[in-house]
């Protein structure tokens, strides 16, 4: 059995100190630091009664029942972790001779402090995901949805929505969870609705029930919010959106100053996503611009024509767009105009010659004036492909206009350019286009001239080339031709 000191029974005034209806555990120690008393706050803490703990060490007490003092976690028999903090002080007789000591256990699971501690480390971690996400996401949608979710996840609610300000002059919302998803249908004017009001007065706006709000949005459902709360997206002085957090109609829980407070940050959090969205546009905006102004200076100077072609590596889809055709998806005019000048540049360093061929689609009218324009536009779109499929990797095929094509093929001899043109137009001879269940054949004109045999700038080998096309198409179509000097 346990004993219990007469010495301290006598001489230390425990049902003083054992004060049952305070929540703090108290332990009484002797000097000999073993426990004569305890009250029922230190037994539910310690999950113990006074009988097994009274007459033994404190110290074993504690490492028994593994108490971490401090901040540290207090780990129970039954696996539970528990927050606690232990103070010591000594008792002494009237005279001043120590009696013992009274150690007071505070469990922090109830803790104001603790709780507000729990608070802002839960606000520090979703700020720290939120700017995280400012800086690894470009998708101002995605990392509005983060936002906005975090925010409600702290306010503990499920309802929110963020609108922003389009350059129409509505404020749209983007972002909606919870009831405050149906906001997603709507497009709200300046002063209208707690959003609008927010919006025209730069100030947050609380409204304890929203349903009973003289201002509320007419075509909003009723019988969903209670308590909201809509906080202004100030960019440079300007509002450039909203955020809106709401209670649900079933909740009586208003909102408090901490929380205003934190809607304030995880705004500032989207006016600075927004910002990063501009600045995002801007920059693409003067990437285009040094891009165009690369195109035009990159024969001039070789390293420029390497930043270009790295700048081209990044904005590739963009060029793509810009300079070819719509219809074949081959480079267009303006692409061959930009490019014969380097093809010949090439050729004239390295001594090689180039071939330019021309051709276009035989009896064209005919089939759109027959099968309709859809069947002309196949027809063109056959050749097209069959041009791409035919040609190596440094050669270059455009539309040139209409139902004319030029393929550009560099460092080639005249029989080798007039043999890839024969398989070209037995290949497109080869495979006729289908309409309405009736086949219809298609053929092509081929005129070729050559660099530097027949001319040593663009212009000039795109004419005798045409020449020589039309000499084709004149002796009955269907057929390639070589320039010569008698077609002049």
């Amino acid at each position: 059995m346990c004993k219990t000191p007469q010495y301290a029974k006598e001489k230390i005034p425990i049902r003083g100190l054992l004060v049952n209806d305070c929540p703090d555990a108290f332990i009484i120690v002797d000097e000999e630091h073993e426990v004569v008393g305890i009250n029922r706050a230190a037994e539910k803490l310690l999950k113990l009664t006074k009988a097994d703990i009274v007459g033994r060490p404190l110290a074993n007490v504690l490492a028994d029942r593994a108490i971490f003092l401090s901040l540290d976690a207090a780990n129970h028999a039954d696996g539970q972790v528990v927050p606690a903090e232990m103070k010591v002080s000594c008792l002494r007789d009237p005279s001043g001779n120590p009696l013992g000591r009274v150690a007071i256990l505070r469990d922090l699971r109830s803790s104001r402090q603790h709780e507000a501690l729990q608070n802002q480390n839960e606000i520090l971690m979703a700020l720290q995901e939120t700017t995280f996400d400012l800086h690894s996401s470009l998708d101002l949608k995605v990392v509005l949805h983060n936002i906005v979710e975090r925010a409600c996840k702290l306010l503990g609610t499920a309802h929110g929505f963020l609108a922003i300000l389009r350059e129409s002059g509505e404020l749209e919302p983007v972002v909606g969870f919870g009831s405050l998803a149906e906001m997603l249908k709507f497009k709200i004017a300046p002063g209208e609705a707690l959003a609008g009001i927010v919006w025209n007065t730069a100030r947050p706006l609380f409204i304890p029930d929203y349903d009973q709000w003289s201002g509320r949005l007419i075509n909003f459902q009723r019988g969903l919010i209670r308590a909201t709360i809509g906080m202004p997206l100030v960019l440079n002085e300007q509002v450039v959106g909203v955020i809106e957090i709401a209670r649900g109609v079933e909740s009586d829980v208003s909102f408090s100053e901490e929380d205003i407070t934190v809607l304030k940050r995880f705004s500032a959090m989207a006016v600075l996503a927004l910002q990063n969205a501009r600045l995002f546009q801007k920059a693409q905006a003067e990437i285009q611009f040094r891009r165009k102004t690369e195109i035009e200076l990159r024969n001039a100077n070789q390293v420029l024509q390497l930043q270009l072609e790295r700048i081209e590596l990044l904005q590739g889809q963009l060029q793509e767009q810009a300079v070819r055709d719509s219809l074949t998806n081959l480079f267009n005019r303006r692409y061959l105009q930009e490019m014969l000048e380097v093809e010949f540049a090439r050729a004239t360093r390295s001594k090689t010659s180039l071939a330019i061929l021309m051709m276009d689609c035989d009896r064209l009218k005919h089939i759109n004036d027959t099968y309709g324009h859809k069947a002309g536009d196949d027809a063109l779109v056959l050749i097209a492909n069959v041009i791409r499929e035919s040609i190596r990797a440094g050669d270059i095929a455009c539309r040139y206009g209409g139902d004319e094509f030029v393929v550009v093929l560099g460092n080639v001899s005249q029989e080798t350019a007039f043999e890839r043109a024969e398989n070209l137009r037995n290949r497109i001879e080869a495979q006729p286009i289908l309409h309405k269940e009736e086949k219809i054949n298609v053929s092509i004109s081929v005129g070729i001239a050559m660099f530097p045999a027949h001319g040593t700038f663009g212009e000039m080998l795109l004419q005798k080339a045409d020449q020589a096309l039309y000499e084709a198409k004149h002796k009955g179509k269907n057929q390639v031709l070589v320039y010569c000097d008698s077609l002049s």
